[in-house]
């Protein structure tokens, strides 16, 4: 498996009544649970109320998580904190 790392990142912050999408430290280093084929590294936390479960999701992943939950994305998501 081939890691892939990026130093930059989507700093995405959706917080909703079920769900919390919040962004990872930059200094914690974990793939991404989304898809064992992924091989990026980590840069969200997702935590679903709903099934009191977390999974670790790559920019990648939590676009097309925040587009399946019909979440509009405020511009200033999209920069670099």
């Amino acid at each position: 498996m081939v890691t892939k790392m990026s130093d930059v990142s989507l700093r995405l912050t959706l917080v909703g009544r079920t769900f919390s999408l919040t962004p990872l430290p930059r200094h914690l280093n974990a793939p991404c649970t989304a898809d064992e084929e992924c091989g990026c590294r980590a840069t969200h936390r997702l935590l679903s109320r709903r099934t009191a479960s977390v999974e670790l999701l790559c920019d990648r992943h939590a676009l097309a998580w925040s587009r399946e939950q019909d979440s509009e994305l405020p511009t200033e998501a999209t920069g670099d904190a």
